[in-house]
């Protein structure tokens, strides 16, 4: 039963809000517990290593977790997921950190059992330390578990890093070009004040390199802020940061005119034996033979436009693929005067007719995502144009399956971790009209997506009547259904 908050005193505040707290932390503790258990319910013993089978659906044995911990079946995890709120990825990892917890770190899995630290913590120690032999995983153990629930978040991490190096020094250079393997560098969707977070995972090394080069350059354009060259847009920067974000920009996008700005102001010795004048002129002939927009970037966006568009240009929201929704006037922004705009077809939906054969022609497979863009597996974050396009209703090759099983009636993305469990025959799928997909889970969990998202009917009647109805609805023969 709610509580009425407003009726409390601040003294009374505190102590909801610290029992919020215990009782997060408690059902963390025992969402790890349920997920050790239910890999105990779920081995992988007796499963083939290998798919054996011509289709793909033989389901193998997967050993997820670190040094001493057991193989599981390959659909455990999307299978928890489906009854909590989970990706099949976020519960893999989920069960990843619930078995190296049980089976490399007994201190801190006691804890864990007595629910007295936060979850995250110990997760974190699991993750980090997933390479480490069980051995190696023991000493930890010994030297963090009484520390738990004691520390921040970057002391936890600080000495859990100390005691990495402590336990496996002899492997360190090994692991560190390992790791430098998993180098990325991913952007974030911009949030409504049109600003990106960049995360970048590079060498130390490098990061040293960058950040000198990018304060460097920003130190450039602000002593030129007056009069800056065409092709740097500094948007307002009145910051040291906001001018590196500026420099970290325009050494990627226009490394010309960056060699240029260094050139020009950083190198002065270069131009020792010559005099102003000749200086600038030899500095002006060879920045001039380069030619800036020749080096810009090139990259393919993906604009999804509605009817209003068309009326209300200036507040009308489009859906850029792998960015989100913006405004048409932001876009408009990002495209600036030096980009060069394809224009493709409208396709009409209609106008795609299913086919006989299994692979998806590229017309189709560009209607599909247009109308579907997001994975339709439950609880999905998949936006991805590589995506899997799954068959709603398994191909079965011509004469022996019915006419126009490929189309837009019979076809879903599905991301590739959510494909092999949908494959295995673990849980079941129906799409009663297109673009709404109707799930089942071996527990009988229905849950229906669509556009507007995931909704979980739960396992009683009424969602057993939903699940027969768009059983019957999506057998309707293909010819009427496309």
């Amino acid at each position: 039963m709610s509580l009425d908050l407003t009726q409390l005193d601040t003294s009374a505040l505190a102590a909801v809000a610290a029992g919020c707290v215990r009782t997060r932390d408690a059902a963390d503790c025992q969402l790890l517990e349920v997920a050790a258990c239910w890999a105990d319910q779920h081995p992988g013993d007796g499963l083939p290593f290998e798919i054996k089978l011509d289709n793909g659906a033989d389901e193998r044995q997967l050993i997820i977790g670190g040094d001493g911990t057991p193989s599981i079946a390959e659909g455990a995890a999307a299978d928890l997921g489906l009854e909590t709120r989970l990706s099949p990825g976020q519960a893999k990892a989920l069960i990843e950190d619930a078995l190296d917890l049980r089976h490399r770190y007994p201190h801190i899995w006691a804890r864990i059992h007595s629910w007295a630290i936060p979850a995250w913590q110990a997760r974190l120690i699991a993750q980090k330390t997933r390479g480490l032999t069980k051995a190696q995983a023991d000493q930890i153990d010994l030297r963090l578990a009484g520390h738990l629930g004691n520390l921040s978040k970057q002391r936890l991490e600080n000495l859990l890093d100390a005691e990495i190096i402590r336990v496996d020094q002899e492997n360190r250079e090994n692991s560190a070009a390992e790791a430098a393997r998993h180098r990325a560098v991913r952007f974030g969707r911009p949030d409504t004040n049109n600003l990106v977070d960049v995360r970048a995972r590079v060498t130390a090394a490098d990061a040293f390199h960058m950040d000198a080069a990018i304060d460097r350059l920003a130190d450039i354009l602000i002593t030129r802020r007056d009069h800056l060259p065409d092709g740097v847009n500094p948007q307002g920067a009145d910051t040291k940061d906001s001018w590196r974000s500026v420099a970290a920009a325009l050494s990627i996008n226009n490394p010309a005119l960056a060699l240029r700005l260094l050139t020009e102001n950083q190198e002065p010795d270069l131009f020792a034996d010559w005099n102003a004048e000749q200086a600038e002129q030899l500095v002006t002939q060879m920045v001039t033979k380069i030619d800036p927009i020749k080096l810009a970037p090139t990259e393919t966006l993906h604009v999804h436009i509605s009817g209003e568009a068309f009326t209300a240009p200036d507040h009308s929201i489009a859906r850029v693929e792998k960015v989100g929704p913006a405004l048409l006037s932001t876009i408009r922004h990002w495209l600036g005067t030096g980009c060069k705009v394809r224009l493709q077809p409208v396709l009409d939906v209609a106008d795609v007719k299913a086919v006989d054969r299994y692979e998806t022609p590229d017309r189709m497979r560009d209607a599909l995502l247009a109308r579907t863009p997001a994975s339709v597996f439950p609880w999905s974050s998949s936006l991805n144009r590589g995506n899997d396009l799954d068959h709603t209703i398994p191909f079965v090759p011509i004469p022996a399956g019915p006419p126009r099983q490929t189309g837009l009636h019979n076809l879903g993305p599905l991301a590739r971790n959510e494909h092999r469990p949908r494959t295995i025959g673990r849980i079941k799928v129906r799409q009663p009209w297109p673009g709404n997909y109707v799930w089942r889970t071996r527990y009988g969990r229905v849950l229906i997506v669509n556009d507007s998202g995931t909704h979980d009917l739960g396992n009683q009647d009424f969602a057993q009547q939903v699940w027969k109805l768009a059983d019957t609805m999506a057998r309707v023969p293909a010819t009427r259904a496309a």
